[in-house]
């Protein structure tokens, strides 16, 4: 399994809830972009009907994605974000921005959802930014596909190329960037001492070193459970257990595969923990060439109470808030994409 930008919603969470609470979808409004600030200058877009649902960031840019008419709320769903909508959109557009201004990219895609975005860079690096996206034209995932858009670098926005097939599903799984490709070397299921492989675009290969097999007080391993690239690093996550304390936490791993060949694994993160108490969870990774960042939840206050995604650009973190794809359940219908300032920890991956 790759690392797509869903993976903030662990699998393992079970949110038992029965009440089903439905909003009416009315007459959507627009989702206004706030050019420029006023009373909140921490507000980059309103979104009063809770349109947007994913974002991503890259560079100097932002994407999100906007149906219309907005989803229903529902608050009895085991895996809020991951499962498909309630009900379908009329039409969908994937918007694309830039930081430093101009006019903003509309992707056009119809009568379907979107399922997850990621920005990443082509083999030309930043003069080459890239936008991969997974839309479905029914609730079944099994129709959805994915396509990788090439946009130019700056004002104005243009698609310059269009990609579908492998390429394109690499690039939303996040397992390719700047056309360097990481993938698994063997089997991988219920393994933690896994090597990954990094393929260049001039057909060049390197082998990375073993994960570690094992931890002094997580000893047993559930395995890889993920793996990403984003400029010169690869990123691994790895399940592993306490038997003892019935414990379990997801440990993540970054290594510089231009380094040495001396250089190894190194744990940055740990954004899931379990024990039969209580459990940590953090909203992320929103990757950059330098780490990741992580947005830790207050999982007994249920705060903050609508943040569905975060993403960084190379200058920003921006966190995307919507009830429908929220971690946990607020009350508020809409939603925003707000400017974090000093919520999300950052882990660098050089030491």
């Amino acid at each position: 399994m790759a690392w797509d930008n869903r993976w903030h919603m662990p699998h393992r969470i079970v949110v038992a809830l029965v009440v089903l609470l439905v909003v009416g979808c009315g007459e959507a409004k627009p989702v206004r972009h706030v050019t420029a600030p006023a009373k909140d200058p921490d507000l980059f877009l309103d979104d009063p009907q809770g349109q947007v649902e994913r974002i991503a960031a890259g560079g100097r840019l932002v994407a999100w994605s906007v149906r219309t008419p907005a989803d229903r709320v529902a608050i009895n769903r085991d895996e809020v974000g991951e499962l498909p909508p309630l009900t379908m959109p009329k039409t969908s557009q994937v918007m694309v921005a830039d930081e430093r201004g101009g006019a903003r990219l509309t992707v056009e895609l119809g009568h379907r959802w979107v399922s997850r975005l990621r920005m990443l860079r082509g083999p030309g690096g930043p003069a080459e930014p890239q936008l991969a996206i997974t839309s479905c034209p029914e609730r079944d995932v099994s129709s959805c596909r994915d396509e990788l858009l090439t946009l130019t670098p700056g004002a104005p926005l243009k698609v310059t190329r269009r990609t579908r097939g492998a390429q394109a599903a690499a690039a939303a799984a996040g397992t390719v960037d700047r056309g360097r490709r990481v993938r698994p070397v063997g089997k991988t299921r219920g393994r933690c001492a896994v090597r990954l492989r990094v393929d260049q675009p001039d057909g060049r290969s390197r082998t990375l070193p073993r994960l570690p097999a094992r931890d002094r007080r997580y000893e047993r391993c559930g395995g890889l459970v993920g793996w990403a690239i984003a400029g010169d690093h690869v990123y691994a996550t790895v399940d592993r257990e306490d038997p003892e304390y019935d414990f379990t936490a997801d440990f993540v791993y970054a290594i510089d595969f231009t380094a040495p060949a001396t250089a190894r694994w190194r744990e940055i993160a740990r954004p899931y923990r379990y024990t039969p108490g209580s459990y940590a969870l953090a909203l992320g990774p929103a990757i950059t060439d330098e780490g990741q960042y992580w947005l830790d939840l207050d999982t007994e206050r249920e705060r903050p109470e609508n943040a569905c995604a975060i993403a960084a650009t190379d200058t920003r973190v921006y966190r995307l808030d919507n009830t429908r794809c929220a971690t946990f359940y607020g009350d508020a219908p809409g939603g925003a994409i707000r400017i974090s300032r000093g919520e999300a920890s950052f882990f660098p991956a050089r030491p």
